[in-house]
């Protein structure tokens, strides 16, 4: 049994720790379906939109968000779709 928790200790060593953070945008009037999903299909055509956010600016390794999000109406304005892509 001791040997098998040395393996864990060993393979758990040589593992990489990656966290993740959570994104933050504060233009809220920019990216409105990733506050209120129900916001799909609001506007009359296609509507698209992209953000970036860079924080701590010259400093290496600083947190940086790219964001692509669109969403349309569909069956005669009755349903919306809509999709948002996060780097």
């Amino acid at each position: 049994m001791r040997k098998i928790y040395i393996l864990f200790i060993f393979l758990g060593l040589g593992c990489g720790v990656q966290a993740q953070q959570e994104n933050q945008f504060t233009q809220f009037q920019h990216y409105k379906l990733g506050f209120n999903p129900a916001y799909a299909g609001n506007a009359e055509g296609i509507s698209i939109a992209a953000l970036v956010r860079q924080q701590w600016l010259g400093i290496k390794g600083a947190p940086m968000v790219q964001l692509l999000s669109l969403n349309m109406p569909v069956l005669n304005n009755r349903v919306g779709i809509g999709a948002n892509f996060a780097l």
